[in-house]
């Protein structure tokens, strides 16, 4: 245990490689925020992560989770407030099952919207360019960082497969 450290940022920095950039979703918690500090520190500014407040957090929680991550960690953080969406969306629906559909889908949709200006930004930022994929441009964010517990990764796998 003593080298894990070591050896979890050399296994990145080997999978990332020196150019590709990762996205990832941080919720505040313990999981995505030690997960977000390892990768910031296997590399760098190229690491962006993303919290959505979905209107539902505690009081001052993406605040201080902003503080948490950019301020004292050094970790390229965005707070997206998509709490109208999420709360006009749950607005007179009781069902818990269409609940956390809803919460799911709405919380892809803002996060996907949000890579997209992210990959906008470092193109800008670098003069970049991407490689032309089977959609047109490939984005030059790579990897997804989901620091969390593995049954909810396996429920929040997409549909679709990869991209």
């Amino acid at each position: 245990m003593a080298a894990f450290l070591d050896e979890a940022v050399k296994e990145i920095q080997e999978k990332v490689g020196e150019e590709a950039h990762v996205i990832g979703a941080v919720s505040g918690g313990v999981d995505s925020t030690v997960a977000a500090v390892l990768m910031n520190r296997a590399i760098g500014k190229r690491f962006h992560a993303v919290m959505v407040d979905n209107g539902l957090l505690r009081l001052d929680e993406a605040a201080q989770c902003k503080q948490r991550l950019g301020d004292e960690c050094g970790v390229d953080i965005t707070v997206v407030d998509a709490s109208d969406r999420f709360l006009d969306g749950l607005a007179g629906v009781e069902d818990p099952e269409r609940k956390r559909k809803i919460i799911g889908n709405t919380f892809i949709h803002v996060f996907e919207a949000e890579a997209e200006v992210i990959d906008r930004r470092i193109r800008e930022e670098t003069g970049a360019k991407a490689a032309a994929g089977q959609d047109g441009d490939e984005s030059l964010v790579k990897f997804l960082l989901q620091g969390t517990l593995y049954p909810d990764v396996i429920e929040s796998v997409s549909f679709k497969g990869p991209r």
